[in-house]
């Protein structure tokens, strides 16, 4: 005997007609059926809007309606934040229609929510101009100073995104200038005139220095904690190099580029005893290493100027 009961057809969230005493209706005519209670607890222009008079309901529902201008795939986003259900999976799209929505209708609490997404590893990694775009228009500062940062590692005109459309050109203005700064910063690491930086200890020069008295390299002297220090040209050669790239580009990981540490190992294959470049590749990776740390330690000192 076969089982006559109809199957329980599941409705899309918010779509059940007899769940909940409000209509939001989208641009693109989807209604959405909510609790005037919880719609009014996360959003103070809701609740001034649900105070009035409501408007004419439609002939398929006794609820007052309210028209919204953003389609539905904004709230179909927006309506599980604000109902504390499980988090949607948010593009960075997603994530600038809801800052937009949330600023529109006063929603403090969705905006919060937005920084853990900002946060997301992979997002503010790939995409830094666009996550500090987003955290201007939320008012994260500490968003802002971190995607800040990792633009560091762009070149300086970044390809468009669609994001600089919800902030002010003082924000944008104000990303470029820490960028300067920055580079201001990093070039100064390695500044050196003639000798080598002083932050640099004898145990990082001692390094460097060239295999013997009868190395064929040209060298530099360098008077360093009562000893003079004869390093090959080559190590001068990759600082000069290197300060001048992150003037222009002052981002941390360029000390150990290949495109650097190539160069500065073929200068020093041509010492005739064999011995400058046998040495060279880990001194190169400790001392690029040691130049990545002090250039960390001085940029986390340069300050962002915050406009939202």
């Amino acid at each position: 005997m076969s089982d006559s009961t109809p199957p329980v057809v599941e409705r899309a969230p918010y779509r059940d007609p007899s769940v909940g005493d409000l209509v939001i209706r989208t641009s693109d005519r989807t209604e959405f059926h909510v609790h005037q209670r919880r719609i009014a607890d996360v959003s103070s222009v809701f609740a001034d809007m649900l105070t009035l008079p409501p408007s004419p309901a439609s002939t398929t529902t006794p609820k007052p309606i309210v028209d919204v201008s953003e389609p539905s795939t904004v709230w179909e986003k927006l309506l599980p934040i604000c109902h504390v259900a499980e988090e949607p999976p948010l593009s960075l799209e997603d994530i600038g229609d809801l800052l937009e929505a949330a600023r529109k209708y006063n929603m403090v609490g969705v905006t919060s929510r937005m920084r853990p997404f900002l946060m997301h590893y992979e997002l503010i990694e790939q995409k830094p101009f666009a996550v500090y775009a987003l955290a201007c228009v939320a008012g994260f500062q500490d968003v802002a100073r971190a995607a800040a940062q990792r633009t560091l590692r762009f070149p300086i005109y970044p390809p468009h995104a669609a994001q600089y459309r919800l902030v002010t050109a003082e924000a944008l203005y104000r990303l470029f200038e820490y960028r300067q700064k920055c580079g201001d910063v990093a070039g100064s690491v390695l500044d050196c005139g003639n000798g080598f930086p002083r932050w640099m200890s004898h145990v990082h020069l001692d390094q460097l220095q060239r295999c013997n008295q009868h190395c064929s390299l040209p060298s530099t002297i360098d008077y360093r904690d009562g000893d003079y220090l004869c390093i090959p040209m080559p190590w001068k050669e990759y600082l000069r190099s290197l300060a001048t790239a992150l003037r222009s580009q002052p981002d941390a990981n360029l000390p150990c580029d290949p495109s650097f540490l190539g160069p500065l190992m073929d200068g020093l294959s041509s010492c005739s005893n064999g011995q400058c470049s046998k040495k060279g590749w880990k001194a190169s990776m400790y001392l690029s290493q040691a130049i990545k740390e002090e250039f960390e330690k001085k940029i986390s000192e340069v300050k962002l100027v915050f406009e939202q």
